[in-house]
């Protein structure tokens, strides 16, 4: 319909396909496009492996497209997880240079890129110049010189946190930033030895920590341990079975046996679960019932999720009619 020469659509299919990590498809539309901006690229960064990510950049570096705050958040993110300390700084050097805006979420991707490869003097340097801080700022100083073993800076940088007492806060950034150990740490050295009994935000938090890096019996058994669960308790525990899709349906059936009512995160875990599992018939079965039974509209995760599952087992047809 010649509508494949408009920016916004093509945008709009990179994102989509990046969104859903169709990377074959996302690359086709990107290298095929005549024209690009700061969304198509960004995008692309945004949504490749680190190396491809910096490759790209590079690329776009020698375009006439500009990187704004969002493009260098990304590239930040890609190079924290490989990379090195002297383009680190390159790319810190260019965001100076270029004026780009430093917003907080930008200086906390600096300051987390600095803390991963060690050079703790330049993130101080960072977090010192930093006009405003938040939970993940203080977060990532606290790991960074726990890591290094310098636990008496680790503790004071803790204890001078000015919102230490929202320990969900704490613990929500551990989760994000991948700092399992400070997690642990705090976990263990400062809810368990003062007797802190964990609220039930509090204990969600905890379980999707140790679950999110594959620590599934320490989330089984704060999960077990719960005196009350709400919908975010039980989809977190459905999620990290995803791959054991008999352990995931069983507490699927758990839950709506204690009056709970999915909702469309619950069924992205089912479907996930039925998915890995090979199971056709109850991954349909359980699509169907979300309008069906749950007034839960299908969204496009979903779709993605039973599509692999039949494109994979020949019965695509199955989902068309």
């Amino acid at each position: 319909m010649g509508f494949d020469y408009d920016l916004l659509v093509r945008n709009g299919l990179v994102h989509y396909y990046a969104e859903g990590k169709f990377l074959s498809p996302t690359r086709k539309v990107f290298y095929e496009s005549f024209v690009t901006d700061v969304v198509t690229w960004t995008t692309m960064i945004d949504r490749t492996c680190s190396d491809e990510a910096m490759k790209l950049f590079g690329s776009m570096l020698v375009s006439d497209v500009e990187p704004n705050e969002v493009t260098m958040i990304a590239v930040l993110y890609a190079y924290s997880n490989k990379g090195n300390a002297g383009v680190g700084k390159t790319i810190h050097e260019h965001v100076q240079k270029k004026n780009v805006n430093c917003s907080l979420n930008l200086l906390n991707a600096l300051l987390d890129m600095y803390v991963k490869w060690g050079c703790l003097t330049t993130a101080k340097e960072t977090f010192d110049n930093m006009k405003v801080r938040d939970v993940f700022s203080w977060t990532s100083m606290v790991n960074g010189y726990a890591k290094l073993g310098d636990l008496l800076a680790a503790r004071k940088f803790f204890n001078d946190m000015p919102e230490r007492n929202f320990i969900v806060c704490a613990l929500s950034a551990c989760g994000q930033l991948g700092c399992m150990d400070l997690g642990q740490w705090i976990h263990q050295h400062y809810l368990n030895r003062r007797r802190i009994q964990p609220s039930m935000i509090l204990g969600n938090v905890l379980m999707d920590m140790y679950a999110k890096y594959g620590r599934i019996n320490s989330a089984t058994e704060l999960f077990g341990e719960m005196p009350k669960r709400n919908l975010v308790s039980w989809n977190t525990m459905i999620a990290r079975y995803a791959g054991n899709a008999k352990q995931a349906l069983t507490l699927f059936k758990e839950m709506k046996t204690m009056g709970l009512k999915p909702n469309d995160i619950t069924f992205v875990a089912v479907l996930s679960a039925c998915n890995h599992g090979g199971l056709v018939s109850q991954d349909i079965e359980h699509f169907e019932s979300m309008a069906r039974d749950y007034d839960v509209d299908p969204k496009k995760e979903h779709y993605v999720c039973v599509t692999e599952l039949l494109e994979r087992v020949g019965r695509l047809e199955k989902l068309i009619s």
